[in-house]
Parts: structure tokens; sequence; C-alpha cells
């Protein structure tokens, strides 16, 4: 008979460490804005005006790389008060304060024209809102901007007209709008979910306005200008 041996054999085994590469997507600082403009667009930056005066909400990205979605924006008079003027979604809360924000196509600046208003024994209000920015390459912006809001006719009017200029009654309550609304903007967002985005969030504040009441004198703005200057 012969002894079995019981020999222990070991071997060292390199195992070297899967190589990884990091993706580095390289987009610009955002530099954005919000500028309150006196009659248009491209009017000069508003620091005093008179309740009712034609002016302009303008926010923009400095840069076409970013879309900009507009949305919880508030009015304040300086002193603590304040008044929520566009909702959580984008869209305005009273259109006689200040409508949807319109978009350009580039997405990256929208604009409101609006009437100079102000809080009752105030004569400062200035505007603040956040942005949501996305980057518009490979469909980024899709389902994020511009928001879907419709105004209070859309949500009370039973009628719809169709391309062919036909009218068309539906007995559509204002539920099943917003619902048809919700499920737009779902698929929508759903359609671009799998797709690597980058989204930002940021405030944005306007400049001070001091305003003056529409029956106020030429002198009483005056001393308002002049008193700021000092």
């Amino acid at each position: 008979m012969y002894r079995e041996i019981v020999r222990a054999v070991s071997s060292g085994i390199e195992v070297s460490a899967i190589a990884t590469q990091g993706l580095e997507y390289q987009y610009p600082f955002p530099n954005c804005i919000y500028t309150i403009r006196r009659d248009e667009i491209d009017g000069p930056i508003l620091k005093y005006a008179r309740v009712g005066d034609q002016i302009v909400h303008r926010w923009e990205c400095l840069s076409d790389v970013y879309g900009l979605l507009v949305h919880n924006c508030y009015v304040e008079d300086g002193q603590g008060e304040k008044q929520i003027i566009i909702d959580e979604n984008g869209c305005h809360t009273d259109r006689t304060v200040l409508g949807d924000p319109t978009y350009v196509e580039s997405l990256n600046m929208a604009y409101r024209e609006s009437l100079v208003f102000k809080f009752a024994d105030r004569i400062i209000v200035q505007f603040k809102c956040q942005i949501r920015l996305c980057v518009r390459d490979g469909g980024g912006c899709i389902g994020i901007t511009p928001p879907m809001c419709y105004d209070e006719k859309e949500k009370t009017n039973e009628v719809f007209v169709t391309t062919d200029d036909s009218v068309v009654n539906h007995a559509i309550k204002l539920n099943d709008v917003t619902d048809i609304h919700s499920k737009k903007r779902r698929l929508m967002r759903s359609s671009v979910s799998e797709r690597s985005r980058l989204i930002v969030d940021a405030d944005l504040i306007s400049q001070l306005v001091y305003v003056l009441d529409a029956d106020d004198d030429d002198g009483a703005g005056d001393e308002l200008r002049n008193f700021h200057k000092n």
C-alpha cells in the first residue's frame, strides 16, 4: 500500500483593476439676468416709473447652450410683503398683473409685457423669479420649457374650433381639460426621461423700481430721483 501524500499548493493571482473612463461635458458657466425694460423688449432698463406705464419683463441667459423655464415669481414691496405672479409650473396666477412669459425659439430668453403697479403706501417694487436651466443639445429641454399654460377662457370654454374652421361642441368639463394638459406634459417628459440631462435651478432678482402714483406731479418724481442720487 502506498501512503497518500497531501500537499497544499498555493499560487498568487494578480487581478488588475478595470480601467474606467469618465465622460466629461464642458458647458459654459450660465450667466443669466432679469431686467425690467421701459416700453419694449430692448428698451432702457427701468429705474423710475409711474403706475400704468408700459414695461417688459425680460429673463435671459447669455448663451444659446441653455434653455430656461421661468417659474415661482414673486413681486415684493421692499418691506417683506410679496405676492406670487408666476406659479411653480411657469404659468401666470393673475393675467391682469403679469401674463404667461413668451419664449424665443432658442429658449434662452423669455419676456412679457405688463403695466406698472405698486403696493399701497409703498414706492418700491422688485421681482424675484426662479429659473430652471436645461441643456438644449440632444433634446434636453423637451418637456421642461416652454411650459404648457392655458388662460381662463380655455379653462371654461366648451367650444373648440377645428382646422377647417368648423365649430364642434364638446360636452367636456374643466377637469378633463386639465387632465389632457397633464397627460401631454407627462408624455413629453417620459420621451426624454432616459436621456442624460443637466438641469439646474437658480434665482434671479430684477433691479429695484421706484414707482410713483399716476397722479403724482413731476416735482415728486424729481425729488425721488434727487434723493436716490445722494
